[in-house]
């Protein structure tokens, strides 16, 4: 039995595993983006709800440029 190839291995699974932990905290943070701009997206359609509500009749400003990063 070659203890230095069971070190290496050893070496090697933390390596893997601290990469599996780094790929899944950019997830997590990916997924909290998400969340955020979900949740900005779902107030601005309120308060354009709401802006439509109280300026009825009057010239609405075109927000197009908003989904230009999509």
């Amino acid at each position: 039995m070659d203890i230095t190839r069971d070190n290496k291995n050893t070496e090697q699974d933390r390596e893997i595993q601290n990469m599996v932990i780094q790929l899944i905290q950019l997830w997590i943070t990916r997924l909290k983006f998400e969340n955020e701009e979900d949740r900005l997206r779902k107030e601005i359609q309120e308060w354009e709800y709401e802006n439509d509500e109280l300026n009825y009749g009057e010239e609405h400003f075109d927000w197009e440029f908003r989904y230009e990063h999509v």
